[in-house]
């Protein structure tokens, strides 16, 4: 039987038909700002193997979910109205077969998993209307395929954010019926009967470290066994984004463990400063992005420069290439030189470096290797010089938004 729900859904079968889709998702979606230093943020983004493993994940975990949840079927549109228009505060059976598909994305700050996700998303509708001849009874229905929210502090402000996101896309006001002092046990009744109502395909927990602040004297704060609980509660793939703090959350429980590693269990790393891909992102961003009409190569000086600053963190280089950008639109300069690099890293190391910081101010270790940032960085510099005379290869840039 034709499930509507995974009709309008993206159907990526290889990394290529990825790129692919980037490209044209990208196209059809114009930037939203004249400036390149605010392009930089919204459009600079690298299809790595990672970006295609966590969108494989997310399209899996929709579809898996979207499996037994059909709303051409008579039976389960009679399970669906069963749940919605009974008590709130009364439990609801099951619909159809439980959903058990859960996900962690995991590492340091800075590293980009919340891009790498919302990219993914980037791919997916956030909302499809399916007009009365789709559904089994003949009504129309709101299908809101993903959620994203920032986790908060607290369970409660938490499960808030995600009926808000909720009443945003669907166009609803259900939050202004929900009174703050509500118990947990209700909000969670609240968003399980949205997800039933609106076929939420996936929920997605940006920051879930919090899930890890045991210390915490206030009853209503985030624990360990909160993932359990809206886990069984939401029938709905749940993937969580967070620091190693949310590993050793997860590991208290190991069949909380067990849950969050079905869908995907996947830690990102820093790129590797010597490696292909971290040059080539290098190159492309302040060759062919942020000054694409100047025929210069980058050189030696300016990538030390860049790679002693960023050394294989790409939210550090989009900081200090958003910083070089803004300089040059108020300097009218048309080309990368090493006094405008000097100056931009000047500038963000005297302001504001809260993006240098990993969780609670801890400054992050730059964990591409073991040897000292000096002895990294003469290493890769005799590498450098080792491979000067090597032949020339203009930079593949199909690969690269």
């Amino acid at each position: 039987m034709l499930n509507p729900l995974t009709e309008f859904l993206p159907n990526i079968e290889t990394r290529c038909e990825f790129h692919e889709a980037v490209r044209k998702t990208r196209s059809e979606q114009p930037p939203n700002h004249c400036h390149i230093s605010s392009q930089v943020k919204e459009l600079f983004y690298i299809p790595t193997e990672d970006a295609w493993k966590v969108y494989k994940s997310i399209e899996t975990m929709i579809k898996e979910g979207y499996r037994n949840k059909n709303i051409n079927s008579s039976e389960y549109f009679k399970e669906v109205n069963e749940s919605i228009f009974s008590d709130i505060n009364r439990p609801v059976s099951h619909i159809t077969k439980k959903v058990e598909l859960g996900g962690c994305l995991f590492g340091e700050s800075g590293v980009g998993k919340t891009k790498l996700v919302s990219e993914s998303l980037r791919e997916f509708p956030q909302k499809i209307t399916h007009q009365s001849l789709c559904t089994a009874t003949n009504t129309p229905l709101i299908q809101i395929p993903w959620i994203m929210i920032t986790c908060e502090a607290t369970r409660k402000a938490t499960l808030r954010l995600i009926i808000e996101e909720i009443d945003r896309v669907a166009g609803t006001r259900n939050l202004a019926d929900l009174n703050e002092r509500d118990s947990i046990h209700k909000h969670c009744s609240v968003i399980r009967l949205l997800c039933i109502q609106y076929s939420v395909g996936i929920i997605i927990l940006d920051e879930s470290q919090w899930f890890d602040q045991k210390s915490q004297s206030n009853r209503d704060s985030i624990s360990s066994s909160f993932l359990q609980q809206i886990y069984n509660r939401f029938n709905v793939p749940i993937l969580l984004i967070g620091t190693p703090q949310l590993v050793q959350a997860l590991m208290l429980s190991q069949a909380t463990l067990r849950r969050f590693k079905e869908a995907i269990y996947h830690e990102l790393r820093y790129f590797e400063v010597d490696s292909q891909e971290w040059k080539t992102a290098i190159k492309t961003l302040f060759g062919d992005f942020i000054f694409k009409k100047s025929q210069k190569q980058l050189t030696d000086k300016q990538l030390d420069l860049i790679d002693d600053f960023a050394f294989g963190c790409m939210n550090e280089l989009i900081h200090l290439a958003c910083k070089v950008s803004e300089l040059a639109e108020e300097g009218n300069i048309n080309q990368l030189t090493e006094v405008l690099l000097k100056s931009s890293i000047k500038e963000l190391n005297n302001g504001n470096t809260d993006f240098k910081l990993g969780l609670n101010n801890v400054p992050r270790v730059k964990a591409n290797s073991n040897q000292s940032n000096e002895v990294c960085k003469k290493s890769k510099r005799d590498k450098r010089v080792k491979n000067k005379e090597a032949e020339f290869k203009p930079i593949d840039i199909s690969d690269f938004i």
